[in-house]
């Protein structure tokens, strides 16, 4: 699952922090609210993220003007494990073995307009695709 490789010629692997934060930056700068759960060091000295409820929730979860983005990023070399896949599922109602392509925007609007949803998995040589997903500065 996912895609295991190398960066693209000509430019350094980029790590999912480092493209988080790039992609996180753009939301915001777009009018996206963004809301990422970050790993936090607990009494045994080992990070985990806190959380309650199933594990695999994508990274980063936004709102715009009625609209929710669902994304699930990825550095160079990294790969979506089964708790995200599941979690890819669910959102876009797919069937048990669907795994969502890498670099594509699932989009859907609901009736009477107003109101659309997504889905995206995306690592750092999909920005352009990303930014195209999120669409223009709004406001």
């Amino acid at each position: 699952m996912g895609r295991v490789g190398r960066a693209r010629a000509g430019r350094p692997r980029i790590s999912e922090a480092a493209f988080q934060a790039q992609v996180m930056a753009f939301a915001r700068r777009t009018g996206w609210l963004v809301h990422h759960s970050r790993p936090a060091q607990n009494r045994s000295g080992r990070f985990s993220t806190p959380l309650s409820g199933n594990a695999g929730l994508p990274d980063l979860v936004m709102a715009r003007h009625g609209s929710v983005a669902f994304v699930e990023l990825k550095g160079d070399g990294g790969s979506i494990g089964p708790a995200q896949v599941e979690w890819a599922r669910g959102l876009l109602g797919q069937p048990y073995g669907w795994v969502p392509d890498r670099g594509r925007a699932y989009v859907f609007a609901f009736p009477g307009g107003g109101v659309s949803f997504g889905y995206m998995l995306a690592y750092p040589d999909d920005f352009d695709a990303l930014v195209a997903f999120l669409g223009e500065p709004v406001g």
